[in-house]
């Protein structure tokens, strides 16, 4: 039976956990320590798979949290299959370890809870002048109530954003890597105007310009959603511009099964 492995979020976990039985294949996902979004997080999770990435016991509730203590890697590349989720345009890198936004802002509060601050924070981010990043931050009193070890992740980070080179690096590296991969741009929602989110819709061109240009395997899931209807493919009657509801992933799950998992792909780099 055909394995599969999803690298990504809950929008290519989802749909491919319900359509595995119908589908004919079954998901492998020993290794896997949770959601990634960006391309960068992807390679990461994959050299965690091949044992070439150990994140430091500080970094793990950044990058894995769910996954416990003894939770590890190095098992190899089981799956016959991966899907590789590409919705992020932001890295946020910690040395060389990318660590996730979402447990981030859970593991410091103080300063993502307010938008304000948060944004004003990751403007310093993209400064290379360390010193100034230092200086600027002892000014925030959010970051001045933290215990020391707090400060000091918070000064370590650095936020990259894609660029058709860097994402071509990345795919290229999953494509040499992996034994099969089908990649899965984000999903072009509709605001309730109908025009779509302007960073979000730049990214998925550009992911999939890349994407053509490497000669990869991919779906984008928008013209998925456009034939199904936004109100019944997206969550709160399409309101949700980020989470499907079961009925789609179902009808997802398929689409990829039918154009993509079926018939072997292996294309050169």
């Amino acid at each position: 039976m055909l394995k599969v492995t999803p690298i990504g979020s809950c929008r290519v976990a989802n749909p491919l956990r319900r359509g595995a039985a119908a589908g004919g294949y079954r998901l492998e996902t020993s290794g896997i320590y949770g959601y990634t979004h960006s391309a960068a997080e992807a390679v990461q999770q994959v050299r965690y798979l091949t044992g070439a990435f150990d994140p430091p016991d500080r970094l793990r509730p950044l990058i894995m949290p769910n996954s416990g203590p003894d939770h590890s890697g190095g098992d190899g590349l089981l799956a016959d299959v991966y899907v590789v989720e590409l919705s992020s345009a932001k890295t946020i890198r910690v040395g060389d370890a990318v660590i996730q936004l979402n447990y981030l802002s859970r593991h410091v509060p103080e300063v993502f809870s307010d938008r304000a601050r948060g944004a004003a924070f990751w403007r310093l981010c993209r400064s290379e002048d360390a010193d100034l990043r230092a200086e600027r931050l002892a000014e925030m009193p959010a970051y001045r109530a933290l215990d020391a070890d707090r400060q000091a992740l918070l000064r370590a980070i650095r936020l990259e954003l894609a660029s058709p080179a860097r994402l071509a690096a990345d795919i290229g590296w999953l494509m040499r890597t992996l034994p099969r991969v089908l990649f899965v741009t984000h999903v072009d929602a509709r605001l309730p105007d109908g025009s779509p989110i302007p960073s979000r819709h730049a990214y998925i061109e550009m992911v999939s310009g890349v994407l053509r240009a490497l000669g990869a395997d991919f779906s984008d899931p928008t013209d998925a959603v456009d034939r199904y209807g936004q109100s019944r493919a997206m969550q709160s009657e399409g309101g949700s511009l980020t989470h499907y509801t079961p009925a789609f992933e179902e009808v997802l799950a398929a689409e990829w099964t039918e154009r993509h998992l079926t018939a072997p792909r292996r294309m050169a780099v």
